[in-house]
């Protein structure tokens, strides 16, 4: 049963549909008038919000906590002189390069120091190194990071208001019910925002591509993406980024 359900959250088809679900059985269980229904649907929606919790965690908690734990042990190099020059040419600027063990990403943390798997530089040339750089710098140009919490902050209050006038059912007490009524509400607003900012992410992701391609090359940026993918799942998006596939597609339409 656990190995299926692991096997389950693996597929971000499989995932959307859950946070969905949950939504929608969350706004069932306020509207329906009748008391049967409601506990029917509670038990149901109960079931949806655990595995959802477990899902969130796997997929975001977990990787942050992993990240922020991993960056202390990470060895700080001296930034190359191509990199200082990527930086000049594209109007960032960061403070420190750190090479990290057991790091699966390239990433630019809140103070301005860029994280690297080792594994990550040791597998791709120069040239694709800059160009992840240059996606990372992309977003940093872009300022997506305030992006995406201007547009997260009026996507939050949709489900606030909208949800503010259901009805749920009395269980054991209304404190009880009150209580376990605020944490379910709680993770439903949480798979909302998942569902509605991942189209965002996306589209932030493909203009961090774009950018990329036009100050280190379409052909670097794309050889990178396949290098650093699995094979497996060249044609599997996340909630936070299109399948590399799609990526590569967008990034060959790009003119010269």
């Amino acid at each position: 049963m656990r190995s299926e359900f692991w096997n389950f959250i693996k597929s971000f088809n499989k995932r959307l549909l859950l946070y969905t679900m949950v939504v929608t059985t969350f706004v069932f269980l306020g509207s329906f008038p009748y008391f049967l229904f409601k506990l029917i649907l509670f038990f149901v929606h109960l079931a949806l919000n655990i595995m959802f919790m477990v899902t969130y965690s796997r997929h975001f908690i977990y990787p942050n906590i992993k990240l922020l734990l991993l960056s202390r042990k990470g060895l700080e190099i001296p930034v190359p002189e191509e990199i200082v020059k990527l930086q000049k040419e594209m109007g960032v600027r960061i403070k420190s390069l750190k090479v990290v063990d057991g790091l699966n990403t390239v990433c630019i943390t809140l103070w301005k120091e860029v994280l690297v798997g080792r594994w990550i530089l040791e597998a791709l040339t120069r040239d694709e190194f800059k160009a992840v750089l240059a996606h990372e710098f992309a977003h940093q140009k872009g300022k997506h990071t305030i992006w995406r919490v201007l547009l997260t902050i009026p996507l939050f209050f949709i489900p606030i208001f909208s949800w503010s006038n259901l009805c749920f059912p009395i269980l054991i007490n209304r404190l009880f019910t009150q209580v376990i009524i605020t944490i379910l509400a709680c993770a439903s607003i949480f798979a909302f925002m998942v569902v509605m900012m991942t189209p965002i992410d996306w589209i932030l992701e493909l203009k961090a591509d774009k950018t990329a391609a036009k100050y280190a090359g379409k052909e670097n940026i794309k050889s990178a993406l396949l290098k650093l993918t699995p094979k497996e799942r060249l044609e599997q998006p996340t909630e936070t980024h299109p399948s590399t596939m799609e990526r590569i597609k967008h990034i060959e339409k790009l003119s010269n």
